[in-house]
């Protein structure tokens, strides 16, 4: 899982990663590393009015995976199938936060999303 929070609109993001995959932690990866795929998945989830949304990562369009382009996120994505993405808004801070689930099965059932 990521959790991402800041002003996206100023890429002034910061990111936790909570993974029982070994070397997947917060401290393996810089803000830059993430910062393409979390603003392509912040972009989506306000496209879609905020709210919970399941995706398939090969059909979804939202996240490019290059197995050539040897970014580190993006390897340890090449296991994974589907993600669930949700967030907030604090509009006190003016900044958003969003939650990425990542899943090595083809789809998240209806009930994650509720």
């Amino acid at each position: 899982m990521i959790v991402a929070w800041g002003n996206f609109d100023s890429n002034f993001i910061q990111h936790d990663i909570v993974s029982s995959l070994p070397g997947v932690r917060t401290a393996y990866f810089e803000p830059a590393d993430l910062s393409s795929q979390i603003q392509k998945l912040y972009r989506h989830w306000t496209r879609q009015g905020k709210i919970p949304s399941a995706s398939n990562i090969d059909t979804s369009g939202i996240l490019h995976l290059d197995s050539h382009v040897q970014c580190r996120f993006n390897r340890v994505l090449q296991g994974m199938q589907s993600f669930l993405l949700h967030g907030i808004s604090d509009s006190r801070r003016c900044e958003d936060c969003i939650y990425v689930i990542f899943s090595t099965s083809d789809k998240f059932d209806d009930h994650a999303l509720l």
